[in-house]
């Protein structure tokens, strides 16, 4: 009986090696993949470079442009397009004057590059020394008009105070919004009784303050844990529980303070993943969009509807070679061979480090044993080596892609590749000020 047993046991493990081992998933690019590859190729591009597909950037504005109520509702957020000409691109396409920015050396970025009449809301409520630095940094007419066209964000009655005291100072006149938390919890008003603290000091002050309105963002709804429904109706219940907070918010304001609520209000709030959603809450006259023009891995698929990726890296192959070699480990390159047909090659690549997943060739990645963090990174970053099939059939010059996480990835590239209808049609600055 012992040989019996020795049997199954070997059959056991025979068919465990079976089902664990990788299939080899190696290929041939997609056809959308193969035109980008081709088009970068006829442009001679021999570095890596971030790119945008302008065809896809023009179909994510028209489905966007559509789910909004009006182009008066749609505020862009520079954080996520850090780029003046993709800035530019949008506000034309959309008939947009309206920008959020939540680092305070772009403020100057803004106001230099766009015609007066635009509208500038802070992000997120910046130390009264951040104020101070951007005023000191500019001229005289340029100062006249970011009174005009500022909102800066206060969330308590001591930053309120500490900007009154600043504007006072400077003989300024500060628009301010104030910073409302919704539910996400990560700072903002979460009481009327602080609201009242707050526009008591606005509305005794005048000639240095004059109130703007509200922002509540609501970034977190789409990733509302669905326990006992659906992920889709967990992030809807969640963002009604919070459009009625925000409505409380504008109710107690027009009955308490009606004289500052006169006047044409910012009422502020969305985001990439939740602007679809406006169209049934008639109060909110300011939906901030970033990213979603071009459409990172990162966000929610939920209520992005038929948004494309539209935003990719893209870096050359400068070398090949058979095996999954590894420094110290190199007895186990024939294993790793064998092991997984995805481990056959080796490809080193111009550049790394870039948060994002490899979307082709197909099945190209990084070898485990030498990742970090990003998942894309492996011992010396800026010269990243890639492991995948014979069957990817990459040769010299051609190009790998990298879906990114953020938009914003275009800041750690000089400029903008641009694509149109499969060909570069030209570049786009990065802005020269990091965040």
């Amino acid at each position: 009986m012992g040989w019996l047993i020795w049997i199954i046991v070997i059959v056991v493990l025979v068919v465990l090696v079976l089902l664990l081992k990788p299939r080899d998933r190696g290929g041939a690019y997609s056809t959308y993949f193969a035109m980008l590859n081709q088009a970068l190729k006829n442009a001679r591009v021999g570095r890596a470079r971030i790119l945008i597909d302008q065809d896809r950037l023009d179909h994510n504005l028209t489905i966007i442009q559509g789910n909004i109520p009006s182009p008066d509702h749609y505020r862009i957020v520079v954080k996520s397009i850090p780029c003046v000409e993709l800035l530019r691109y949008i506000k034309g396409k959309v008939g947009t004057n309206k920008f959020m920015v939540v680092h305070e050396p772009f403020l100057k970025v803004i106001l230099d590059n766009f015609d007066p009449g635009i509208d500038i809301l802070l992000g997120k409520p910046l130390p009264v020394f951040a104020c101070e630095e951007f005023f000191k940094g500019i001229p005289a007419n340029l100062s006249k008009r970011a009174q005009k066209e500022i909102q800066w964000l206060v969330d308590t009655d001591t930053r309120m105070q500490e900007y009154l005291d600043f504007a006072i100072q400077n003989s300024l006149t500060l628009r301010v919004s104030v910073e409302l938390d919704i539910g996400l919890h990560r700072g903002g008003v979460d009481s009327l009784p602080k609201l009242d603290s707050i526009l008591k000091i606005v509305q005794s002050n005048p000639k240095q303050l004059v109130f703007s309105g509200y922002m509540g963002y609501d970034g977190h709804v789409a990733s509302a844990p669905g326990i006992f429904t659906s992920a889709r109706n967990a992030a809807l219940a969640e963002f009604t529980d919070n459009m009625a907070v925000y409505k409380q918010y504008i109710d107690h304001g027009r009955q308490v303070f009606p004289d500052l609520f006169k006047a044409e209000l910012t009422f502020n709030s969305g985001g990439s993943s939740t602007y679809s959603l406006f169209d049934r809450v008639p109060f909110i006259t300011d939906i901030g969009i970033g990213g979603a023009v071009l459409r990172p891995s990162s966000y929610s698929a939920l209520f992005l509807g038929d948004l494309l990726p539209a935003e990719y890296v893209a870096t050359p192959m400068i070398k090949k070679w058979d095996g999954a070699l590894i420094p110290f480990l190199e007895g186990l390159a024939g294993f790793l061979r064998w092991w997984n047909p995805n481990d056959q090659c080796s490809f080193g690549i111009y550049g790394g480090s870039w948060a994002g997943a490899i979307v082709a060739p197909p099945e190209l990645h990084a070898q485990m044993l030498t990742s970090t963090d990003p998942a894309n990174e492996n011992l010396v970053t800026n010269q990243s080596i890639l492991n995948g099939s014979r069957k990817v059939g990459w040769g010299m010059g051609d190009f790998a892609f990298y879906y990114p996480k953020q938009s914003d990835a275009m800041f750690q590239f000089e400029d903008i590749l641009l694509i149109r209808n499969g060909k570069v049609t030209g570049t786009w600055d990065v802005f020269d000020v990091r965040y």
